[in-house]
Order: structure tokens, then C-alpha cells, then sequence
């Protein structure tokens, strides 16, 4: 048995100002199903560890105080989850509707409902998540060098569509899922960084028979992109241990397409590096942050570092 219908489980890096939203919006529209809140306070200071503590005495707090993945942090909370479903969620994103009512009555109405996600908005009202179709290596190798959207082609059975549809891959920022298969299946792969770790998760479920669906009449906000965006130093660790992650992910074990996606990848790091070595000759103050970026991934794609070990080798720089 299940002590709650929903367990929330959101991973904040010390952002207290965005998670403030996130929860308030949480407590101000869930009012039907019975849940609880693990949130995974990361490498938070003193000062915002008491403010979570004196302002959300009804969260409950994991401290996590050691350099660890998207998925090894969720990982903490999602093994003490006692709801019947776990609600996954970025620490940037809020709602103006009863979001996690919804998703779970939704849910409940089928049996082969495993993993439910919302649509989700990003400030500006544009669409960032209807559905999401497979990906190949190929696909990647054009998304790489812009000549081709990620999930673009509005004429795809698994997104873009509206109402309730059975789409492929799930958008790690939400989706619910039910607690017993994701348990099942080992929850989130650790093997992974910062990326790919919701498109691994998806290709499982599907390997395995289990069904993902969108509400798309159900909708979330999503800010995005402030913990290692372009302008955050933290983005020199993160993107060499998202490319690695990607290639791995979509190697699939094949030594041959493994050592293609390295080559391809250091060509582009490459050429990206060059492109904003030159903006910052042009005054771009930023552009160093990203060039950097890049020229880490230049310097550990081919290398047998884990994720892990190379987000750490740049973040203790």
C-alpha cells in the first residue's frame, strides 16, 4: 500500500527564489490528491537551507552535499517515495492550474497509463514539450549542426497533437510515472550526467511494453536553462558530460557508431569554439563561457572518463 497518491520530487541547485514559485504554486493548486514533497536540497548554503526549512515546514528536505547527476539526485528522493505515482519536476517551473490533480485523475482512468506528462510552456507561451518522437544517431548528427529542428515535424504521430495522446519520449523537467514500474526499472539511469537521462528513461518504458501519453489540456510552465545556461560558468562541466552521455546513449553499444558520434562531435565543439572565440574578440562578455564549453568537449569526448568524472574534472576548475 501507498502512503500517498503523488510524491513530488523536485533536485534545486541552491536557487531558492525559483523553487520559492515552484512551491507555492504546488501548494496553492493541488488541492484533491494526497502527496508529499521530497525535494533534494543540492549543495545548498546555510543561510537558504534554513529559509526552505522556515518557509516550507510541510517539504521534506534530502541534503545533498556531494557532486552528483540529475539522475543520482532524484535518485535520493525517489527511493524514499511513498505515493502511489512520483511526480517529477524541475525546480524552474510552476503552474497556474491544478497540475498534479489532474495528472493523477487523468492517469487513473486506464491501466496502461504508466507515464503521463503535461504540456509544457515556456514564459513566452511558446510551446516547448507536446509529445516528443524517437531520436537516431543520424537525427542527432543534423540537430548538431542546425540542419535540423529536434522534434519539429508537426505531422508526427507522437507530438504536436491535441488532447490525450500516446507519444514516445518524455521531457525531463515533469511527467508523472507509477511508482512500482519505475522501481522496477531502477528508477533514474546514474550512468548519466546532465543529459540524456529523460530520453534513456523513455526508450526503457517503451523497450519494455509500457505506454507514455500527454494531456495536452493540462499545462506547466517552464523557465529553463539557469543552472547551465550559456551565460553560467557551470556550463564549462556540464556540456562535455552532456555530449559524452549522448553519445553513449545513442551509440547503443556499438564500438563503430560510438567512435562516428565522438568525431562528429569533436568537429563541432570545434567549430562552435572558433565561432565564440570570435564573438568575444567582437565584445561578447559571455562568449568565453561558451567557448570553453566547448573546447572541454574537444578535450574529453574521446576519452574513457564517465560523465561523472568529467563534469568533475571541470567543475573543481
Amino acid at each position: 500500500m501507498h502512503k500517498y497518491n503523488v510524491s513530488i520530487v523536485i533536485v534545486c541547485m541552491n536557487n531558492i527564489r525559483q523553487l520559492s514559485d515552484c512551491l507555492d504554486s504546488i501548494k496553492k493548486h493541488t488541492k484533491k490528491v494526497t502527496y508529499e514533497v521530497l525535494l533534494v536540497a543540492y549543495f545548498f548554503n546555510d543561510d537558504n537551507l534554513k529559509k526552505l526549512k522556515d518557509n516550507y515546514p510541510w517539504v521534506r528536505i534530502i541534503v545533498s552535499n556531494e557532486i552528483r547527476g540529475f539522475s543520482a539526485n532524484n535518485n535520493l528522493a525517489l527511493k524514499q517515495a511513498q505515493g502511489e505515482y512520483c511526480f517529477v519536476l524541475n525546480d524552474d517551473t510552476y503552474i497556474k492550474q491544478p497540475v498534479v490533480d489532474q495528472l493523477y485523475e487523468r492517469a487513473k482512468t486506464d491501466e496502461n497509463i504508466t507515464c503521463l506528462t503535461p504540456q509544457i510552456i515556456k514564459p513566452s507561451g511558446e510551446i516547448q514539450y507536446n509529445g516528443m518522437t524517437p531520436i537516431t544517431w543520424k537525427d542527432w548528427i543534423l540537430i548538431l549542426f542546425k540542419l535540423k529542428k529536434d522534434n519539429a515535424d508537426p505531422k508526427h504521430k507522437w507530438t504536436h497533437n491535441e488532447g490525450f495522446f500516446q507519444t514516445y519520449n518524455i521531457l525531463g523537467a515533469a511527467f508523472l510515472i507509477k511508482t512500482d514500474v519505475f522501481r522496477n526499472i531502477g528508477f533514474l539511469d546514474e550512468t548519466y550526467f546532465y543529459g540524456p537521462e529523460d530520453r534513456v528513461l523513455s526508450t526503457l518504458l517503451n523497450k519494455k511494453g509500457y505506454k507514455i501519453y500527454v494531456d495536452s489540456e493540462i499545462k506547466l510552465y517552464h523557465l529553463g536553462g539557469g543552472t547551465a545556461g550559456p551565460k553560467s560558468r557551470t556550463a564549462c562541466a556540464t556540456r562535455p558530460a552532456n555530449r559524452k552521455g549522448w553519445v553513449i546513449y545513442l551509440a547503443e553499444g556499438n564500438r563503430i557508431i560510438y567512435l562516428l558520434l565522438c568525431c562528429v562531435v569533436w568537429l563541432n565543439s570545434a567549430i562552435w569554439a572558433l565561432g565564440w572565440l570570435i564573438k568575444r574578440l567582437l565584445g561578447n562578455q559571455y562568449a568565453m563561457i561558451s567557448y570553453q564549453a566547448n573546447i572541454n568537449v574537444c578535450r574529453t569526448i574521446f576519452s574513457d572518463l564517465s560523465t561523472l568524472e568529467i563534469f568533475e574534472k571541470f567543475y573543481k576548475k
